[in-house]
């Protein structure tokens, strides 16, 4: 294996490790409270999911047209994207639990 090859494979190994911290952190966790509930269910796994397999179909459509298709850059994709779409909905989702803020009402 040349050197090139052995650092693809150990920064693969290392994307895939990350993969795994966010899946974990983001997908899996139980929500606790109200702000965490709209984020993990809106944010994370409604925009994130969302905007993943959405791209997936756009990387998908483009390596179509452009003629006969390599489903190496789709697979690339998805591999790569996976993280960053739950990240990016994990941000969504805090903007939004913001933004729509429940408030207390106080007791009379």
């Amino acid at each position: 294996m040349s050197a090139g090859g052995f650092a693809w494979t150990i920064g693969g190994l290392l994307w895939a490790y990350f993969i795994y911290v966010t899946a974990r952190r983001l997908l899996w966790r139980l929500p606790v409270d109200l702000t965490e509930r709209r984020v993990s269910v809106l944010g994370v796994r409604g925009f994130g999911l969302s905007f993943w397999v959405f791209m997936g179909f756009v990387v998908g459509w483009a390596d179509y047209t452009q003629g006969p298709g390599d489903w190496r850059l789709l697979a690339t994709m998805m591999y790569v994207m996976f993280p960053i779409s739950l990240w990016a909905g994990w941000a969504w989702g805090k903007g939004m639990s913001v933004v729509f803020r429940e408030i207390p009402r106080r007791r009379s």
